[in-house]
């Protein structure tokens, strides 16, 4: 392990090392720690897995138990028990209304390909009323094919934030075409939620007075 990564692990452990279920710690991905930590500035203890690179990544990094959703094309759809939080903590983000969405224990995890996610989630989550909104791939489901990402965490939010998010997405999408971003496929086994991502997941838009929802945003990163 470099340096680098060493310093990475203490700063991660200092702050958050959750305890699974399974008694097991778990500890994040290291490449995709040090691009959430370093290049997009978020907290250690706000790590969110939002897409993997494989199964096998998910049972690493993300929750042990990941089972495909019976009704569903085969692989297409899983629901993951997560086991990797995060914790609760005193950053003011906690006290969102919608904060849970950001550590629900049962998630579903879809392919980037796969259309019918929307009825996956009804399958996975019956008593759950979704009427009216959209089901929202959390990372962009074009960005993360471009970038190796083999499943890409889905979650219900109103149709107008998720018309917002689309400038920044597409954004990604051609920066990834034209080589401008590097491809993460290959050295990222999970990617972690960055603020707009954040954002997203709270249902707070993310296009129309951008500057004024950063900042809020960003406000919530805050420690009390």
């Amino acid at each position: 392990m470099s340096h680098q990564e060493d310093s990475l692990e203490a700063e991660y452990q200092e702050s958050h090392a959750p305890k699974s279920p399974h008694g097991r710690t778990i500890m994040p991905d290291p490449a995709g720690m040090e691009r959430a930590l370093r290049k997009y500035a978020m907290p250690a203890n706000l790590l969110i897995p939002i897409a993997a690179a494989n199964r096998e990544a998910l049972y690493t990094y993300v929750g042990k138990d990941t089972t495909e959703l019976a009704g569903t094309s085969r692989g297409n759809a899983l629901i993951v028990r997560c086991e990797c939080g995060p914790d609760r903590s005193n950053l003011s983000v906690w006290r969102h209304v919608k904060a849970s969405v950001l550590n629900t224990e049962y998630q579903l995890w879809v392919r980037p390909g796969y259309n019918s996610y929307r009825r996956a989630y009804r399958l996975a989550f019956p008593d759950e009323y979704i009427d009216g909104l959209v089901i929202h791939h959390i990372m962009n489901r074009r960005y993360a094919a471009a970038h190796g990402f083999e499943y890409v965490r889905v979650t219900p939010i109103s149709r107008s934030s998720n018309s917002s998010s689309g400038f920044s997405e597409n954004w990604g999408v051609e920066l990834t075409k034209q080589g401008v971003l590097r491809s993460r496929k290959g050295t990222e086994q999970i990617g972690y939620a960055d603020l707009s991502h954040l954002m997203s997941m709270l249902d707070m838009r993310v296009g129309g007075g951008v500057m004024e929802q950063v900042r809020l945003a960003a406000e919530l990163l805050q420690p009390e």
